[in-house]
């Protein structure tokens, strides 16, 4: 066997070097398992010049064959983990293995009971995790401490070890993964202390409705009744989830509301990420409710300010702006901060009611009036 040294091209025979240990792998495309369960299509062989024998179904798995150890380490994404925890601990109720159409005999495998402890949480981990329909892809070897702790919070609620400061049957856990949430559903159980999870925005599990004074039922969006905060922080936007509840959503009378709130909802996502794709969503969740609200003024100041964020605003719209009569400060307030008209959008502040001034700081005119009065005179 030749080989080279860094800094000298020349190759020479490897076993001029007597202290060297030579480690050969190969990828082994064959099926491990434990009784008739198959763990692994396929792992890798390590042998060494020293004769010692590894088998590698998982980069978070070794198994010394000639020293009869395993060695684990968390490295991978919580799917591959749960593979490795369900092996390892199967592996401790046998005492043979098979690969491929052999069986290999092993003595008793013995664990610290703190290493068996942290197999079961990554079982529990996948399950909560599929339950609340959650992709977490990230190897574990690259999270924080927080974010592991954070794992384990989601885990917890899982079990009922909150339950103490949950009042109601039905509760939005806003669960914070990294920097960021995933807003959850906690259904207590009423025959024990665990809970059921849901995810509480992209599911189709479960609806939020609106009703009428007959009690019938009317589906509107599900992100509705997330908090501003939460939804301007969420750890990922599936458009074409928000885009389906959107079309899923019945337009009348009873859902116009609801669904114009829907819209400045987006809106305010969009000033809190300038996610433009969130931007085309508000503007076509108000295209929905278009037909019976065209002739609103308040709808159409909804309209013209999302033009306005996409430097769209014509000189048709200023004029329409201009001409505009109406009575009710709301709607001049906005129509002077689309025209950028400083001291008319403070007047008409001014003139709101106490009850006005609160509702509108939930409203995405409140950004653009910030803005405006940030700028230079």
């Amino acid at each position: 066997m030749y080989g080279t040294l860094e800094g000298c091209p020349i190759s020479f025979p490897l076993e001029w070097y007597d202290n060297s240990t030579y480690v050969l792998r190969e990828k082994i495309h064959q099926t491990f398992g434990i009784e008739n369960r198959v763990f692994y299509e396929e792992y890798e062989v390590e042998t060494t010049s020293n004769d010692s024998i590894i088998l590698i179904p998982s980069e978070n798995l070794e198994i010394d064959l000639t020293k009869g150890k395993f060695r684990f380490k968390e490295n991978s994404s919580i799917k591959q983990l749960r593979i490795d925890a369900e092996f390892l601990l199967c592996a401790m109720q046998n005492t043979n293995f098979t690969i491929g159409n052999t069986n290999f005999q092993y003595g008793k495998l013995n664990m610290p009971k703190t290493l068996e402890d942290k197999l079961e949480f990554y079982i529990q981990l996948d399950n909560v995790l599929q339950m609340i329909e959650f992709n977490f892809e990230k190897p574990f070897k690259s999270l924080s401490k927080q974010t592991k702790q954070q794992l384990v919070s989601i885990v917890a609620m899982k079990n009922g070890l909150y339950n103490k400061d949950l009042t109601d049957q039905r509760h939005i856990f806003n669960w914070k993964i990294e920097d960021k949430y995933m807003p959850v559903i906690v259904s207590r159980h009423d025959n024990d202390e665990k809970n059921d999870l849901m995810n509480a925005i992209y599911t189709r599990k479960h609806q939020t409705f609106d009703t009428d004074e007959k009690g019938h039922y009317f589906r509107v969006p599900l992100f509705v009744i997330i908090d501003r905060h939460i939804l301007d922080n969420l750890y990922y936007y599936d458009y074409a989830y928000i885009k389906e509840q959107i079309d899923k959503a019945d337009v009348n009378e009873y859902t116009l509301s609801t669904l114009n709130y829907a819209a400045l909802q987006l809106i305010n996502v969009y000033d809190a990420t300038k996610d433009k794709k969130i931007l085309d969503l508000a503007e076509y969740q108000l295209s929905r409710i278009e037909n019976l609200e065209e002739q609103k003024s308040y709808y159409l100041l909804n309209m013209l300010q999302i033009k306005y964020r996409k430097n769209e605003l014509s000189m048709d719209d200023k004029k329409w702006l201009l001409k505009m009569e109406t009575e009710d400060n709301m709607i001049l307030f906005g129509r002077s901060v689309l025209l950028q008209e400083k001291e008319e959008a403070e007047h008409y502040y001014g003139k709101l009611t106490d009850e006005d001034r609160e509702s509108i700081h939930e409203y995405p005119i409140m950004y653009l009036y910030q803005e405006l009065c940030q700028s230079d005179d």
